[in-house]
Order: structure tokens, then C-alpha cells, then sequence
């Protein structure tokens, strides 16, 4: 929440989108940025990356 608060103080509002990698992924870090006026979050769900080719593709790295 410190980004957007830094966003916030900066800009005058909060973002629209919010992007974060799947450390921070929690109902508690989704709902503190709902809260916070924030449209769209995209935070990974926490767990281990699915195996090679599980989905029929490579992985991206």
C-alpha cells in the first residue's frame, strides 16, 4: 500500500490499476486496494507455477 499511498500524495488520487507479483497476493492486500478506490487489481494467486507444457505451451521464461 505504500506505492499507492506515495500515488495518492503525489497525483492527488489512487490509481486506477494496481499490479503486483505473487508475494503480495492476499484477500487482505486485494481488499485494502478495493477499499482504497483502486478499479483494477491484478495480483497473482499464491502457489507453485504450473509445469512445463501442463498447459500445452512453453513457458514464457
Amino acid at each position: 500500500m505504500d506505492a499507492v499511498d506515495r500515488h495518492e500524495e503525489t497525483f492527488g488520487h489512487v490509481p486506477d490499476a494496481v499490479t503486483t507479483d505473487r508475494g503480495y497476493g492476499s484477500k487482505t492486500n486485494e481488499s485494502k486496494l478495493k477499499e482504497a478506490g483502486v478499479k483494477k487489481v491484478a495480483i497473482p494467486a499464491k502457489g507453485r507455477n504450473p509445469k512445463p507444457g501442463r498447459n500445452g505451451k512453453k513457458p514464457m521464461v
